[in-house]
């Protein structure tokens, strides 16, 4: 009988490599690394819940990371859509929900990197062999040299295909310093080659809008169907804090298909569109009317 070889355990050097792929993720804010961070502190190795985080709550995480609940859900919200969490266990009245993270993605990827720095190395140690035989008193002819992935930089090598469940460990993007994600491990069919994929696409309905005011701050706060929300600033005494805000209030009026937003009421109903946690426009092959009535 063949004998099944465990997993081997989850320890502080994938705990490691999971925040570092991490910040290597472009779309990814501070924010959004420290509540994967405190996260990844939380994850359980032993014991009868090992495999997920402890109970969670956002005030918790914002408490442990010094940002406010608002910008903390943004972050989880992300960090759900890019595949660094999934919630195992839904949170009921104050008990916090149960994360999942991608450990295995995180192998994966350790070890296409591995793979291919053993590659470059092995190349290496053959380029220096064949020295020692020539005859030559410095160099090697360039026609002999032996093709290697010099120029490579490690960045680019987990954009190979590499299985994580029934997707693959990441998308491809340009190179940059060290060999790390840029993206999370999303889904992507890769077959036909490295090339980047973009996020999906996810749609949400718009159940619920109105203003609320905060400490002298103004906020839109929306409510989608199915659960989740989102909280863009509308007047605030801190200039950039404003200015997002406005991006984001523009993004979200031209994703809602209106021209110009006079009242929370008039979204909604609406179905918005978000990539990686930013709105965008309505796919091409989707046709949204606007709900704006002329007068007769």
């Amino acid at each position: 009988m063949t004998e099944v070889k465990k997993p081997e355990p989850i320890g502080p050097v994938q705990q490691f490599q999971l925040l570092l792929y991490a910040t290597k993720d472009t779309e990814l804010t501070a924010c959004d690394v420290a509540v994967l961070a405190e996260l990844t502190d939380r994850y359980l190795k032993d014991g009868p819940r090992a495999g997920f985080t402890r109970a969670t709550s956002a005030a918790h995480l914002a408490r442990e990371t010094g940002r406010t609940e608002r910008p903390v859900q943004k972050s989880l919200i992300r960090l759900a859509e890019r595949g660094y969490v999934t919630i195992a266990e839904q949170g009921q009245g104050q008990r916090g929900n149960v994360y999942t993270l991608p450990f295995e993605w995180v192998r994966a990827t350790a070890a296409a990197i591995y793979a291919v720095i053993k590659q470059m190395a092995d190349a290496k140690k053959r380029r220096k062999r064949k020295r020692r035989r020539s005859y030559a008193a410095e160099s090697v002819a360039s026609t002999d040299t032996v093709a290697t992935l010099h120029a490579t930089y490690l960045r680019g090598l987990v954009t190979l295909p590499t299985a994580y469940l029934d997707t693959v460990a990441t998308l491809p993007t340009a190179p940059q310093s060290y060999g790390l994600p840029t993206e999370g491990p999303i889904g992507a069919d890769m077959s036909a080659g490295t090339y980047r994929v973009p996020p999906p696409v996810v749609t949400k309905k718009i159940v619920s809008a109105s203003v609320e005011n905060e400490d002298g701050e103004s906020w839109l706060s929306l409510e989608f169907g199915g659960g989740g929300g989102d909280s863009i600033v509308v007047e605030s005494n801190d200039a950039e804090m404003q200015a997002q805000g406005q991006r984001e209030l523009e993004q979200l009026v031209a994703s809602a298909g209106l021209r110009d937003l006079d009242d929370a009421a008039q979204l909604v109903g609406r179905t918005v569109y978000l990539q990686a946690g930013r709105y965008v426009p309505a796919p091409d092959d989707v046709q949204e009317p606007d709900n704006t009535q002329e007068a007769a």
